[in-house]
């Protein structure tokens, strides 16, 4: 059985999700947005199509067809991930590890030679492993940043930087592959918006800014990154989930067995008593803890939530907009869509809960 397609990115993800309970609290990255297929002078109607993978019940590899039904690219992949914002889509040929990247027409324009990969961030750049090395990809799939004995690698941020790991430090580096921060940190994040990224020392997760220096000194048992609007997630033994200010001071005090990410509309999820619900910045619920398991608010103002071993998305009011009849599900990326699992079975919805799949 086929992984959620995009789950093998959580790994490489610092803030990817934390559990709820015996379900989970889900905080996730958004999707880059999608673009049109391309074909000599497309219309203005092919440019505002979007790409979305599928996957064939019958043989089980993956294609792409658009939202309307349409099939683009025939299913002949292992896996098959979103197009990013330059027309490139990672894909996986078979189950060793094959990965490439290829166009919208279906051709391969990166062959499929890598142990592992990521899509292309907005930058320009892939992150890529081979013969067990990482190493940074342009779209013409030369290296842009040579393949090197990193420990570990992540994709590059919006602020430029990458954080990378080696003989088990970690530290950032700048798009030439240059540290800007030297590795020695045990575990490292991404930057948020606010230029500051939670990073550990000793048994500590503290804060810094974008030249390595501490802006809120490491005192926590375990932190996340901030959100926009200033908060960010932290753990204190013997007492919790709660959330700091960027002076480091707490606006809300730890108390919460799990927590999540503030979304762009003030809510967050959290987990009290074995229920998840949403809270305002001020600590209070404005969504009551009633789900099995609850996920930070997409931009379109739906959540995913489990309720009674299902899982469906609500609204800013606690309302099922979509009815919890999937197996998994994860949020609203920026295109209006989102992954879920059905009766073993994979692919995207709209925001009407309709299942994005080939007309027959």
């Amino acid at each position: 059985m086929k992984r959620f397609i995009t789950l093998i990115l959580a790994l490489m993800m610092m803030f990817a999700f934390v559990s709820c309970g015996d379900e989970q609290v889900k905080q996730e990255q958004t999707q880059p947005q999608e673009q049109p297929q391309t074909e000599n002078e497309p219309s203005a109607v092919e440019e505002m199509r979007l790409l979305v993978p599928y996957c064939d019940e019958s043989t089980g590899e993956w294609g792409y067809c658009t939202t309307d039904g349409e099939t683009v690219i025939a299913p002949q992949f292992y896996m098959a991930y979103e197009f990013a914002e330059n027309d490139i889509a990672l894909v996986k040929t078979d189950d060793s590890a094959s990965y490439g990247y290829i166009n919208q027409k279906g051709d391969f324009v990166i062959e499929a030679e890598f142990d592992y990969a990521f899509p292309f961030t907005s930058n320009g750049l892939a992150l890529v492993k081979a013969d067990g090395n990482y190493g940074y990809i342009n779209e013409n799939g030369e290296y842009a940043i040579e393949s090197q004995e990193f420990d570990g690698a992540d994709s590059f941020g919006e602020n430029g930087l990458a954080a990378v790991r080696v003989n088990e430090k970690w530290g950032y580096i700048n798009e030439s592959g240059e540290f800007v921060v030297e590795p020695q940190f045990k575990r490292a994040s991404a930057f948020r918006e606010n230029g500051l990224a939670a990073v550990q020392e000793g048994d500590n997760y503290g804060y810094i800014n974008e030249s390595g220096e501490w802006v809120i000194e490491p005192q926590f048992d375990e932190a996340w990154g901030f959100a926009s609007n200033g908060l960010a997630v932290v753990y204190e033994d013997g007492k919790g989930w709660g959330y700091i200010n960027e002076s480091g001071e707490f606006v809300i005090e730890p108390q919460f067995k799990k927590a999540g990410f503030f979304a762009e509309n003030g809510l967050a999820p959290v987990e009290t008593d074995g229920k998840c619900g949403y809270i305002d910045a001020k600590g209070e619920f404005v969504i009551e803890p009633q789900f099995g398991w609850a996920a930070t608010f997409a931009e379109n103002g739906l959540a995913a939530v489990g309720a009674d071993g299902k899982c469906g998305y609500i609204n800013e009011k606690g309302e099922f907009v979509i009815e919890p009849k999937f197996d998994d599900a994860r949020s609203f990326a920026d295109n209006g869509l989102a992954e879920v699992k059905i009766n073993d079975r994979y692919g995207y919805i709209n925001e009407s809960g309709e299942i994005i799949e080939p007309k027959k």
